[in-house]
């Protein structure tokens, strides 16, 4: 991959290259809890409504027009057919998300599984990624993203500002939104939790393979920002089991 993409990958925001990490566990569960509240609190609505009151307006046409310009084209990947199965998984994400044709998907070389979204206009997905994910895993990844996209400001502002609460808090509510998201759509949440796992191992024997200790995930700010795997397995299966108004057993997630 050139090396100005990888710097965008290495620089995208809100991503899932998910590094091995373990923050305390007493503030894992204090932070779990207070994410989990929110759902819980809200479990009276239908979950469309809920998700729907969550999404901030997209960016204008011209600001996302120049984010797209702005990615060189090396580096680019243009996907098998295999591939594009795939990613219609995601698409359809996008379009229950009301970001299809305001989010576009991009395909890249990288040197780790990595899905994340670049300035809440391109899902950016490593070729590593794809090979490892079956569709309803990426799907799953991609809803995650959906749920950063509406609080993207927030997030930007807790990184800058280094609050490691406030992001470890953003990405278990990307949980929570994605968990809905695959509910809503007829999925199991469960494939959130094995694209989570597989990106983690994959990523994890990449670094093994190359003769690098893992760090932690490698930057402290990309690792600081989660809380710990087994929690947020947790986290994801609690709020798999909210009743909300248009719950039915299908909603909820079959637990493996």
């Amino acid at each position: 991959m050139g090396q100005r993409l990888a710097a965008l990958v290495v620089a995208c925001v809100m991503g899932l290259s998910l590094p091995m990490w373990a923050a305390d566990q007493s503030d894992n569960e204090r932070t779990s809890r207070k994410v989990a509240a929110l759902f819980e609190r809200h479990s009276d609505e239908t979950i469309d409504a809920f998700l729907m009151r969550l999404r901030a307006a997209p960016p204008d046409e011209a600001s996302r027009a120049k984010v797209v310009a702005s990615l060189p084209s090396k580096g680019e990947v243009h996907p098998s057919r295999k591939d594009r199965e795939k990613l219609s998984a995601a698409e359809r994400i996008l379009d229950y998300s009301g970001r299809s044709g305001v989010i576009m998907l991009k395909v890249i070389h990288g040197d780790s599984a990595f899905v994340g979204l670049y300035d809440r206009a391109v899902v950016l997905v490593t070729q590593e990624a794809l090979n490892i994910l079956e569709a309803d895993e990426l799907g799953a990844l991609v809803a995650h993203e959906m749920g950063h996209d509406g609080d993207w400001d927030a997030y930007v502002t807790a990184m800058q500002e280094h609050q490691i609460e406030r992001m470890r808090e953003l990405e278990l509510k990307s949980d929570g939104i994605a968990v809905l998201t695959l509910q809503r759509l007829g999925l199991s949440s469960e494939r959130l939790v094995t694209a989570v796992r597989k990106m983690m191992r994959y990523n994890d024997w990449r670094d093994r393979m190359a003769g690098v200790t893992p760090q932690a995930g490698g930057t402290s700010t990309n690792a600081e920002r989660y809380v710990s795997l087994s929690d947020r397995v947790t986290f994801i299966r609690a709020v798999s089991q909210v009743k909300w108004k248009d719950w039915t057993p299908s909603n909820a997630m079959s637990v493996r």
